[in-house]
């Protein structure tokens, strides 16, 4: 008889409980990042005589979290890579609308100084046609100075945003190793799992997969450690590895990334694999100092090509024609590790050879090795460096002067700067030299001027293929295509993220449908168990009758 009540009243406290933890889950339907719970039982082992054993009746082994981890990671993923996406397609909009031909573009006024020009070559004598001129080129030097300005701005909201995101990473990282310690502690305690502490982790985890893509991985304890897809560790545990945002070491006005070390902090070298930060770092990579450099090199061609077409004929007043524009020189930067003394003079040999990329030099041994700063790609050079012999490459040429030691490393920016010294190099009109060499003043020959509009459309770049028009047209092309590309991985991104998360909840968010059913089910055991009551006491009320 006792058997029977034992195994009644467990059955209540165990299908109590079970409609408890259901309950709750109903409640929290609307809980962003609840997951589900569901009652785990198991009998009670009884006891019997004469070979036969009859249990003692249920009891609750756990409480359950209803999760699947690869799904999770699944979803994390798809986070991380939504999360790079969001950042390029934003910020490769925003330089598409700058310099796109349907804009008030750079583009158009490069078309508006061409015209000015063969309006010259129409009146070369015409001092209206000459001002024309000088006002197109303002125009055109504006529209440049403008666009690398915004594209600078977008650089420095970069590093911003950097800072911004480091902090935030570091913040969730220390609110999981929190959790890590609390959830540690009641599963070496009495209390066992706390699915409520588990939530509250795995919505850190998610909120930080948005930011940098994770490994996690379970330890002991029920704790987590993360590492990111480079392999550097965040937690380990209970120990957190803090991100840094640091100067660069060419560039100090720009923040990258490093992580904190028992040796110091270390540059983690813009290897985050997904996420925001890895957006950030990926638009600059990619997007702003490519077109910066592209941009630069626009500039320099266009100073070039017009500076040595007006130098071969004469101006208004017969004298032979000097430069029309000036532009920013090359720059190189040290490494503020580097031993020796040494340093460079840059300059530009012959602009139609310019690429439109930045590069890396070091020191080895007694020569430089010069590499393309994105790929570091190997870079064919001649020469030494010395003042005899310059070291020249790519239509550039850099003089060495102290004392090198092995292993020094210097950044080339060959044009990224150029626009900022972009400006007219006359104060006149009567500079411009639109006769052919050796014409007499006022002779209202148009020779050189027809030969200085005809220099926006001659093929001299990128091996004799594209003219500097060519180039921002290819410029404006390829920015619109990083555009759309970025946009297109963006929607593809966060479809397979929503896809990812649906996954996810099918398995571990509340359905109330699902839960109206394990209720009734829970009822029905709860009202059979008390009904095993009943026939238990009814039982033993007619037995002690029975004796009496």
């Amino acid at each position: 008889m006792s058997n029977a009540v034992n195994a009644s009243v467990s059955g209540l406290m165990a299908f109590k409980r079970a409609i408890d933890v259901h309950s709750q889950n109903v409640a929290n339907v609307n809980t962003a990042g609840y997951v589900r719970r569901t009652v785990e039982m198991e009998n009670r082992p009884g006891a019997g005589a004469a070979g036969v054993v009859v249990g003692s009746g249920v009891e609750v082994a756990r409480v359950r979290r209803l999760v699947n981890e690869y799904l999770i990671d699944q979803s994390r993923t798809a986070r991380s890579a939504a999360g790079r996406a969001e950042v390029l397609a934003e910020k490769s909009a925003q330089v598409n609308s700058l310099i796109s031909p349907d804009s008030s573009s750079i583009q158009d006024a490069m078309v508006s100084l061409r015209d000015a020009f063969d309006a010259l070559a129409s009146q070369p004598t015409s001092s209206f046609a000459r001002d024309t001129v000088m006002s197109r080129l303002d125009t055109t030097i504006a529209q440049f100075k403008d666009l690398d300005s915004r594209l600078q701005a977008y650089d420095r909201e970069i590093s911003g945003r950097i800072a911004g995101e480091v902090d935030s990473i570091n913040g969730l990282v220390d609110q999981i190793a929190k959790l890590n310690r609390q959830i540690a502690t009641s599963n070496t305690t009495s209390a066992g799992e706390n699915p409520a502490l588990l939530d509250a982790r795995d919505r850190s985890l998610d909120e930080l997969s948005k930011k940098v893509a994770l490994r996690v991985l379970p330890i002991e304890n029920g704790m987590v450690s993360l590492s990111m897809m480079n392999g550097r560790n965040l937690l380990t545990g209970l120990e957190t590895y803090a991100l840094v945002a640091i100067p660069d070491s060419f560039e100090p006005d720009r923040l990258k990334v490093g992580i904190k070390s028992e040796t110091g902090i270390e540059d983690l070298l813009n290897q985050f694999g997904g996420g925001s930060l890895a957006g950030l770092l990926d638009t600059r990579s990619q997007l702003i100092d490519p077109t910066r450099n592209e941009l630069g090199r626009v500039a320099v061609g266009l100073a070039s090509l017009l500076n040595s077409q007006n130098k071969l004929g004469t101006t208004l007043t017969g004298a032979v024609g000097g430069n029309l524009l000036n532009t920013g020189s090359p720059v190189v930067l040290g490494h503020p590790s580097n031993a020796g003394s040494a340093s460079f003079t840059p300059s530009i040999d012959d602009a139609t050879k310019l690429m439109a990329q930045d590069y890396s030099i070091e020191r080895d041994g007694t020569g430089w090795i010069v590499k393309r700063a994105s790929t570091q790609e190997s870079v064919a050079t001649t020469g030494s460096g010395t003042g005899a012999d310059p070291l020249r490459f790519e239509g550039l040429s850099l003089v060495a002067s102290g004392v090198p030691a092995a292993g020094d490393r210097f950044l080339l920016r060959p044009t990224r700067d150029a626009v900022a010294g972009f400006a007219l190099a006359f104060s006149s009109g009567n500079a411009i030299a639109a006769a052919k060499a050796g014409s007499i003043a006022g002779s209202g020959d148009n020779t050189n001027a027809l030969a200085l509009a005809a220099v926006f459309d001659k093929v001299s770049f990128d091996d004799s293929q594209r003219s500097v028009r060519g180039i921002l047209e290819r410029l404006a092309g390829r920015v619109a295509s990083t555009a759309d590309s970025s946009q297109l991985s963006l929607e593809v991104q966060a479809l397979s993220a929503e896809e990812a998360q649906s996954e996810r909840d099918n398995m571990s968010a509340v359905n109330l449908d699902e839960e109206a059913a394990e209720l009734l089910r829970y009822q029905q055991a709860y009202q059979a168990a008390a009904q095993v009551m009943r026939t238990s006491n009814e039982l033993f009320d007619t037995l002690l009758g029975a004796v009496r």
